[in-house]
């Protein structure tokens, strides 16, 4: 059964004329083992993000993410303060693991996000929104005022505070 390189049959003409439920019963299965072979083949990859405005000092990151066979990229993640981490100033933004497509619309969050204050045991649901106008990293709104999270936002860090964020979004096409 001759099959083209991405493992899918292919009728060549040359082989002896088979009834029409094989010829798609062969290329029915050929599809099927291909795909799961493509599914089988997307692990998740760990992945160190940039952060801004933001100098880690000890303090550690965690990432990851998947992209699916449709090209769409899952990416989770968590920043952690350490005792030398300082604030600079600015947002807190991150790197993607690839860059988002051209003019992303900022106002439709790309995933959901947390903080968490490790000192007050308070925790904040936020969104993962585009930085826009870079389209290679993302921010997080959170807190009670809904803010980009920064220096003094929605708390004053400090260490073992955290963020994170999981979120799916379409890649830039090469």
């Amino acid at each position: 059964m001759p099959l083209d390189a991405n493992g899918i049959w292919q009728y060549t003409g040359d082989e002896m004329a088979a009834p029409a439920p094989v010829m798609l019963n062969r290329l029915a299965k050929s599809t099927s083992d291909a795909l799961a072979a493509l599914k089988a083949s997307t692990p998740w990859t760990p992945f160190t993000p940039t952060v801004y405005n933001l100098v880690l000092g000890n303090g550690t990151t965690f990432a990851r993410y998947k992209k699916t066979i449709d090209g769409v990229v899952h990416y989770r993640g968590r920043v952690t303060m350490g005792t030398t981490t300082t604030y600079p100033g600015g947002s807190f933004l991150f790197s993607l693991p690839f860059p988002m497509m051209a003019n992303p619309d900022d106002r439709v969050p790309q995933g959901v996000a947390a903080v968490v204050d490790t000192d007050a045991v308070k925790f904040w649901a936020g969104v993962v929104r585009a930085a826009l106008p870079a389209v290679d990293r993302v921010a997080i709104n959170a807190g009670p005022t809904g803010y980009l999270i920064h220096a003094n936002e929605p708390m004053v860090w400090a260490p073992g505070d955290s963020f994170g964020w999981n979120m799916t979004y379409e890649p830039a096409q090469p």
